[in-house]
């Protein structure tokens, strides 16, 4: 009886899993260490559909040990919000002007320093978690995030950095 009622909940619960399916439109390194993923989730049982863009990047405050963080954006405007963000942020670095600026948002802080002309991105609930990322990994995240046409699953034309910022 109890192998029944084991194997019974196994198939049960592979059942459940088995009920999603999830489709990758971009699953690649960007921007240095953090790599973006843009997704699409479909419940077969309900028929919901949801689309979420995440960024994934070891913690930089360890290197002996993995510390992966997740940031994710699931709507339109979390996403527009993001480039915006990282557009202005980008500007600032190529000015060669040292300041120290936040953008603190719901799921995220992008933060510049005047001791350093990187960029760090961050959770931000203030776990301690960061990635830094240089100008050339900036750009490179730019131009990746800029194809995602949230919702759809076909991505934007590519454009260069210069074309973005304007």
């Amino acid at each position: 009886m109890r192998k029944l009622l084991l194997g019974l909940l196994v198939l049960v619960s592979i059942s459940l899993n088995a009920q999603t399916k999830r489709d990758k439109f971009i699953d690649r390194y960007a921007g240095g260490n953090v790599k973006l993923t843009y997704q699409r989730s479909i419940d077969l049982d309900k028929g919901d559909t949801l689309y979420m863009v995440f960024f994934i990047y070891q913690n930089a405050k360890y290197s002996t040990i993995t510390d992966t963080k997740v940031i994710g954006l699931y709507n339109k405007e979390e996403l527009a919000q993001f480039v915006k963000d990282l557009k202005t942020a980008y500007k600032q670095m190529i000015t060669g002007e040292k300041v120290s600026i936040d953008w603190a948002r719901d799921k995220y802080k992008l933060s510049l320093y005047d001791f350093t002309n990187n960029l760090y991105l961050a959770e931000a609930k203030g776990t301690g978690g960061y990635s830094i990322m240089s100008k050339k990994n900036v750009a490179e995240m730019l131009e990746l995030v800029s194809t995602i046409d949230f919702g759809k699953e076909t991505l934007l034309p590519a454009k260069t950095i210069d074309e973005i910022i304007q």
